[in-house]
């Protein structure tokens, strides 16, 4: 994510945020496993105005591999909701990425992406489920859960599960119909009202794909 995207994104949630019942966020997470490190970084605004509910959220995730090699995934993505809990999303995606013909290059490819949205929550409990499809005529799903749980006042629990299902998914293969997926689990501390402390895990499979875990710790700003 390079500096001007930072700073406009950045603008764009303080003007949100200073509207009625703005809710922003701000969050980091550093991961590391035998293979490298992954940066993972959050910043998001949640406004609601009347009935509507307008969400801006954008997350750049950086890897960065003990053998020299790097990739970066950013999402900028628009929710537009809510009616009985449910809206519409609206993403464009930005990876950058070794080329299969030189892997010493990198190239960069743009994928817009849409789909709905699903959101519910209670006094200590919050769920979200995102159905999105590539607007580019891939044969791809892709689905992802998050909940959060609060069983005492300091203490947050937090999982997040991604699906992707279709062809172009497949390591070696992308003609071949698969899976592949992640799974991450928070536990965190809120130091203050604002402001939580925590470590998590994740691991990563798929078809043809040997499971790769992490580990990290992430410091969130916000809600």
């Amino acid at each position: 994510m390079n500096t001007k995207t930072i700073i406009g994104t950045l603008a764009t949630i303080v003007g949100l945020a200073a509207t009625a019942q703005a809710d922003p966020i701000v969050k980091a997470e550093v991961w590391g496993n035998q293979k490298g490190t992954l940066e993972d970084l959050k910043l998001g605004t949640d406004v609601q105005t009347g009935p509507v509910n307008t969400q801006v959220f954008v997350r750049n995730r950086l890897t960065l591999k003990y053998d020299g090699s790097k990739g970066n995934f950013m999402n900028n993505q628009l929710r537009i909701g809510d009616l009985y809990g449910f809206g519409v999303t609206a993403q464009v995606r930005a990876i950058t990425a070794p080329l299969p013909e030189n892997p010493e290059q990198y190239g960069l490819s743009l994928v817009p992406q849409g789909g709905v949205i699903y959101t519910a929550k209670g006094d200590a409990w919050r769920f979200a489920a995102d159905a999105t499809a590539p607007a580019t005529g891939s044969k791809q799903m892709e689905f992802l859960f998050n909940e959060s749980y609060t069983p005492l006042e300091q203490v947050v629990l937090e999982k997040e599960d991604l699906v992707v299902l279709g062809n172009g998914v497949v390591k070696g293969d992308p003609t071949i119909s698969g899976i592949k997926g992640s799974t991450r689990a928070h536990v965190g501390y809120k130091a203050m009202d604002l402001l939580t402390l925590g470590v998590a895990g994740e691991i990563d499979y798929g078809t043809n794909a040997v499971p790769d875990q992490r580990a990290g710790v992430f410091v969130r700003m916000g809600r």
